[in-house]
């Protein structure tokens, strides 16, 4: 069974907190509204390894310090957007399918990769002011890599087969080593260690939840003509030389698209703290360095939070009365993503600009594959008709 699954088990069993056993000793999933409550709030007794990404502070372009969250002017949101915008509009993202109104089917690991560069391009570009061009396909297939060898995926357990995965850790390790040099040597510093560490981990938490975020969220649109189609009728009107600014997307249909699809499909399947103390959780007696995860997925899908919880209704954000901590895509309270302010309208964008250019249609959709992030599995193949470009 995969983790995702037994999550969702435990959490429609109804406890508010469910002990299982895991490789590091005791750990526990907090599945209530209190529990969750508790594990996030300001001051909890629960501990997570820190982010570097504030480290890299002198290194960051001012786009990319507000797409962090380290920014707060409404101005500055409205020029990042611009910028989006921007980069989407003139990124060629399937360039050999781009010459011809045709339809194509494009193997579903194509597809995926495709997005998945787009992301890295956009990323070095806002954060780092960094344009990668092809070596935004060798960072992609990198995380791959780093996302499997990280999860224990992949591995192998013959002699041959660790010496492959100890290849490829290499390879895609000094790819990330590439990327670091070039954004220290662009902002003429000196290189070191701390910087290196911080730009991998900074380019991976910020690209690869996204491209897996816009994944899921074609995935789901190919197999639904009619929003598909009220999307790109909507993004092909604001495309007429208007400024798109936060307030011009807030209307837009694929902001409940997106976030529904965010809550079906979390990129951040599970959030994992560890208590610094002995102390109970919804009366259950945890001690210190046991685990207590908070799985959005499951959360997500719990029968008592949710109607239909399997079922895809953009239509449900539509009234905005969401249950307080049952939707938790981008985790909650002091270490909330730091761009979970920014990414819905970015995904819009990028849904936006694909929707004006191509007509998709998806027979299946992918397997959900939870390693550090729920990467959608490469299986079947994606129909991309391209359109005309409207006059």
């Amino acid at each position: 069974m995969q983790p995702t699954d037994y999550f969702l088990k435990l959490a429609n069993a109804g406890s508010a907190v469910s002990r299982y056993e895991s490789e590091q000793g005791n750990a526990y999933l907090a599945s209530s509204v209190e529990a969750i409550k508790a594990v996030f709030r300001q001051g909890a007794q629960f501990a997570c390894p820190s982010h570097p990404y504030r480290h890299l502070d002198p290194l960051l372009q001012p786009l990319g310090r507000q797409w962090l969250g380290m920014g707060s002017s409404a101005a500055h949101d409205d020029a990042l957007l611009d910028d989006v915008h921007a980069f989407f509009e003139s990124h060629r993202i399937f360039p050999g399918i781009d010459t011809f109104h045709v339809t194509t089917n494009l193997p579903a690991a194509d597809f995926h990769l495709a997005l998945k560069a787009m992301c890295f391009a956009l990323g070095c570009r806002l954060l780092f002011g960094l344009y990668i061009g092809g070596k935004s396909v060798d960072l992609a297939r990198a995380s791959d890599a780093i996302e499997e060898i990280r999860s224990g995926d992949g591995s192998g357990s013959s002699s041959s087969g660790s010496k492959a995965s100890d290849l490829r850790a290499r390879s895609a390790q000094a790819e990330f080593s590439w990327l670091a040099g070039e954004v220290q040597r662009q902002c003429g510093v000196a290189p070191t260690g701390e910087n290196a560490h911080a730009v991998q981990e900074t380019i991976l938490s910020a690209a690869v939840p996204l491209a897996y975020a816009l994944i899921w969220t074609l995935s789901l649109l190919g197999r639904d003509a009619a929003t598909q189609a009220a999307i790109r009728r909507e993004a092909t009107g604001m495309n007429c030389g208007a400024r798109v600014t936060r307030d011009a997307l807030r209307a837009s249909p694929a902001v409940a698209v997106v976030k529904e699809a965010l809550r079906l499909y979390p990129p951040v399947w599970a959030l994992s703290r560890t208590s610094t103390a002995e102390q109970c959780l919804a009366d259950i007696p945890i001690q210190a360095g046991d685990a207590v995860v908070v799985s959005p997925y499951a959360l997500h899908r719990m029968r008592s939070a949710w109607d239909s919880p399997h079922q895809f209704d953009p239509q449900r954000f539509d009234t905005g009365t969401l249950k307080p901590h049952t939707y938790l895509p981008f985790g909650a309270g002091p270490r909330t993503c730091p761009a979970a302010k920014s990414n819905v309208h970015v995904l819009v964008l990028a849904v936006h600009a694909l929707l004006r250019r191509y007509s998709l249609s998806i027979s299946k959709m992918p397997g959900a594959h939870p390693l550090v992030a729920l990467r959608p599995a490469p299986q079947g193949s994606v129909s991309l008709r391209k359109l005309a470009e409207p006059r």
